[in-house]
């Protein structure tokens, strides 16, 4: 009969599942009030500008921090898990992997000179910022997307190990 999970395997699945869910949730709770404060006539261009500029770095040092700790817990999991599911763990460490270098790509090459453009607060805001800003969106969702769908494949139920026969 094969061994079941090993403690270390099953304490990094719980840290992997957990962390891909709080930055999932963190993420989208963030652009969903993030939204609402740049649509609601409460705020000045100023004043919103201003408030990108004290979110944002916030925001990409906890997706940093939570990559990270995906990335270590994943790499614990691949490494102890079952061997019929060592594939799956694998494919999700990649996912987690690619969506690291996704958002320090986004940070580094889109964030930070979008940021160059909204300060001053205020400043008007021209075709690099749009260009910009849609470049941001987008990256934003599909880093995201990658780590939900990585959640996803990571919280499947785990199944015994088929007998060996022996």
């Amino acid at each position: 009969m094969p061994e079941p999970p090993g403690k270390l395997f099953t304490f990094s699945v719980i840290i992997l599942r957990f962390t891909l869910a709080v930055w999932v949730g963190a993420a989208v709770l963030y652009v969903v009030t993030s939204v609402a404060e740049q649509m609601s006539p409460f705020f000045d261009l100023q004043t919103r500008d201003q408030l990108a500029v004290i979110r944002f770095p916030l925001y990409y040092r906890f997706g940093f921090g939570c990559h990270i700790a995906c990335a270590l817990a994943g790499v614990v999991v691949w490494r102890t898990a079952p061997q019929n599911r060592r594939a799956t763990f694998l494919f999700v460490l990649v996912l987690v992997m690619i969506s690291s270098l996704l958002i320090t790509l986004d940070h580094r090459l889109i964030y930070q000179p979008l940021e160059t453009l909204i300060v001053p607060a205020g400043k008007t805001r021209g075709v690099d910022f749009e260009r910009l800003h849609t470049l941001s969106k987008r990256a934003n969702m599909v880093h995201v997307m990658i780590m939900a769908f990585a959640g996803i494949l990571a919280m499947l139920p785990l199944k015994p190990e088929p007998p060996t026969g022996e």
